[in-house]
């Protein structure tokens, strides 16, 4: 009896506090500078959320280290439902699978609310250059191998990774150009300078006069960009899919009635059209999908991502 009481209880105080949250403010974590796309984004579903909850909604952009500050600011949360991260594909998949001594669990230190935007990588070539398509350019490779470059962020990084991958996929060799700056790296592509470029639509957008979009390195073509292929249709490899990635992360102690709400609420928000178009505006498509299948999303990216490093032996210490 004293057990059914206590359960009672204690199903009461959840329900309470389900529908007394929040009763205060928000946080958001993002890992991407202010102005930023997904930046973008979070700022309007945290505006959206504000309305909604009648409490204040707050961002606060953690940089540095590829996520992992962001990481170690949630990490370091209190669990109690009032802070959530951006998770992306860096910080769930890419430095699980390339640091060794990652500071940071992204399997039992964060748990998914739901995944918020996704958007693929587009493969670029100079106008300028001698390739129309990307069979073209991987006919070239295979019979000259190392000739053609292709360009990323640096090892480790979702472009190098996407483009590491296409290599092993298609059975060439490029060689890789590494950049620190975004805004050089287009550059040089727009000029010839480079002979690949990983990146999405949206970030192409300042030289994309002087860019051939070669193949979008998603599982369809896109309803932003149609005419441009999938990487099979274009004569790469079939069944390529890689995509850049955000999805709504929580500390795994916080209250799973909470997690409903919030889950429920924001499930709410993506489903709107208005929501839908500024995602669409900004080049991306939203999710929405449960906690369970963002988990095993995240574990089919890693186990990919695993296995590019392994082939191309990129682990790092940090």
């Amino acid at each position: 009896m004293k057990t059914l009481l206590a359960f009672l209880l204690a199903a009461c105080a959840c329900a309470a506090q389900a529908q007394d949250f929040p009763n205060r403010p928000v946080k958001i974590i993002v890992p991407y500078a202010v102005g930023n796309g997904a930046d973008i984004f979070a700022r309007v579903l945290a505006d959206e959320l504000s309305k909604l909850w009648k409490q204040t909604v707050l961002i606060d952009n953690k940089l540095g280290s590829g996520g992992v500050l962001a990481a170690l600011e949630l990490k370091k949360g209190r669990g109690d439902g009032y802070e959530y991260m951006f998770g992306d594909v860096g910080i769930l998949a890419i430095n699980p699978a390339t640091i060794r001594r990652l500071p940071y669990d992204a399997e039992k230190d964060f748990v998914p609310v739901t995944d918020i935007l996704r958007v693929p990588w587009v493969f670029f070539t100079s106008k300028s250059g001698p390739f129309k398509s990307l069979g073209e350019l991987i006919t070239a490779a295979k019979a000259n191998p190392g000739k053609y470059t292709y360009s990323s962020n640096g090892p480790g990084t979702p472009t190098f990774l996407a483009g590491e991958l296409l290599k092993e996929r298609a059975g060439i060799d490029l060689l890789h150009i590494p950049f620190r700056d975004g805004n050089q790296m287009r550059a040089a592509a727009a000029n010839g300078e480079i002979t690949l470029l990983t990146t999405t639509m949206a970030s192409a957008r300042p030289v994309l006069d002087r860019l051939t979009p070669l193949a979008v390195t998603a599982p369809g073509r896109q309803a932003a960009y149609p005419d441009v292929p999938t990487v099979g249709e274009a004569g790469g490899p079939a069944g390529f899919d890689l995509s850049a990635w955000s999805t709504l992360m929580a500390r795994p102690e916080t209250p799973r009635v909470t997690l409903d709400k919030v889950y429920a609420d924001v499930v709410g928000l993506l489903k709107r059209e208005d929501v839908r178009k500024r995602a669409a505006d900004l080049g991306f498509e939203v999710g929405g999908r449960s906690p369970d299948q963002v988990r095993a999303m995240i574990a089919a990216e890693l186990k990919t991502y695993r296995h590019v490093v392994e082939v191309t032996k990129s682990q790092r210490d940090e």
